[in-house]
C-alpha cells in the first residue's frame, strides 16, 4: 500500500539525484526564486542565437547612417533624438534636431533609400 508507494518515491528520489543537474537544481532555494541564466541555459541546451525582432525586415538606413545624413544636409543644427516610425514597408526615421536659434523640427529619413525630407 502507503509503505511501497513512499519507498518508490524514494528510490525515484535516489536515482533523480544521481543527475548532475539535479542537484543544483534541487540545492537551489525553495523561495521561488528562478534559476540563473546560465543553469536555465546549461539545462535547455545552452544559449540560443537571437534572431531578431519578429516581424521586421532588415532596413537599408541604420538609425547612425540616418544621423549622418541630417548633419550632413543640416550641418547647423542638432541631433536631439532618434525615432524609427511607420513599420517597414515605408519605415522612416523621425528625427528631431534644434537650430541655432532653439527651433526644435523635425527632418525625416526614408529607412530604405535614405531620403532626407523635412
Amino acid at each position: 500500500g502507503n509503505s511501497t508507494m513512499l519507498q518508490r518515491t524514494g528510490n525515484l528520489v535516489a536515482e533523480a539525484l544521481k543527475a548532475p543537474d539535479a542537484r543544483a537544481a534541487l540545492s537551489a532555494p525553495a523561495t521561488g526564486a528562478r534559476p540563473s541564466t546560465h543553469e536555465a541555459e546549461r539545462r535547455v541546451g545552452g544559449p540560443r542565437p537571437f534572431a531578431g525582432p519578429v516581424g521586421r525586415t532588415r532596413l537599408k538606413v541604420d538609425n547612425q547612417a540616418a544621423a549622418r545624413l541630417v548633419k550632413k544636409h543640416y550641418r547647423q543644427r542638432r541631433i536631439l533624438g532618434i525615432k524609427l516610425v511607420d513599420a517597414s514597408p515605408g519605415a522612416r526615421y523621425r528625427i528631431k534636431t534644434l537650430s541655432e536659434t532653439g527651433v526644435v523640427a523635425f527632418v525625416y529619413v526614408d529607412a530604405e533609400t535614405g531620403s532626407v525630407s523635412e
